[in-house]
């Protein structure tokens, strides 16, 4: 129950927890780390941590909630969040998890 609490806690659930950015495009990259035992979902933009929150199997459906948080956040200047993860804990066994993930990344450009 204490990693499921964890996890909970660790959601970004409102965007004035994100950073003022002001960069005219902003491409966002989301990579998995993991600090000893735990492992941590990490979205990144020029090199600097954005949020960071813990990881869940199969979180396709996550990404694509961070994703709508970020674009409320950043709105058009926000063209894309780059899944550079090698997709297991991403996908999990979701079939249609990465046309999913594929479309909303597309929409994410033509908003």
């Amino acid at each position: 129950m204490a990693y499921r609490e964890k996890w909970r806690a660790s959601l970004l659930t409102d965007i004035s927890h994100l950073p003022d950015l002001n960069d005219s495009f902003m491409a966002f990259i989301l990579r998995e780390t993991q600090r000893g035992d735990e492992k941590f979902i990490e979205i990144t933009h020029k090199g600097k941590l954005i949020w960071k929150e813990v990881l869940a199997y199969e979180y396709f459906e996550r990404f694509i909630e961070l994703g709508k948080i970020f674009k409320v956040k950043y709105g058009s200047r926000m063209i894309d969040l780059v899944p550079d993860v090698d997709g297991d804990y991403l996908y999990g066994d979701r079939i249609d998890a990465r046309k999913k993930i594929e479309d909303f990344r597309r929409g994410l450009r033509f908003e």
